[in-house]
């Protein structure tokens, strides 16, 4: 009779428990007259949720690059959680501070600065991208609209480490965007 009462109990939580259709993300998308094609894509999850899912896309004529060279790139993100503009600055200041050198902090702190102030909050289902384009920096988009280019390689060598550097933020989310 317990064994059936327990049954019953997880059959009832499963409605609750069923997690959303993940979102796929096209296999090709064109920047700044630059067609990337998708290396992988993944959802980030913390404890029980799925934050947000991802997709990583790199210039289809050099797809033999490492991902934090010096080529065109984009990451997307869509979110499926409420995520404040603080909570964003504090987060990638914090990643960035523990995986960067002293000098490479120092070199890219005022062009992080200017990234941090763009951040807005989301919601469930918008989505942020950075793309880089080689000579011309780093642009984060919020639902497709830019809001900020900053500029260097080192700086989207650096800011892009947070998801697929050597000591990114989640490896299994690193490993899901990196896999082709």
């Amino acid at each position: 009779m317990k064994r059936r009462q327990i049954s019953l109990l997880l059959l009832a939580m499963l409605p609750f428990v069923a997690e959303a259709k993940t979102f796929q993300f096209p296999q090709n998308i064109s920047e700044a007259s630059v067609e990337l094609q998708k290396v992988g894509q993944g959802s980030f999850r913390w404890m029980f949720f799925k934050v947000y899912e991802g997709a990583f896309y790199q210039d289809s004529g050099n797809l033999e690059a490492s991902a934090l060279d010096d080529v065109a790139k984009c990451l997307e993100l869509q979110y499926n959680v409420r995520i404040t503009a603080d909570q964003f600055r504090e987060s990638g200041d914090s990643i960035l501070k523990r995986n960067l050198d002293d000098t490479t902090w120092q070199n890219i702190r005022d062009r992080l600065a200017r990234l941090n102030e763009a951040y807005q909050d989301v919601e469930k289902g918008d989505r942020y991208a950075l793309v880089y384009t080689p000579g011309n920096g780093t642009t984060l988009k919020l639902n497709g609209e830019p809001l900020v280019t900053v500029e260097g390689a080192d700086f989207a060598k650096a800011y892009f480490s947070i998801w697929l550097g050597e000591d990114a933020v989640k490896a299994s989310f690193r490993k899901a965007l990196l896999s082709n």
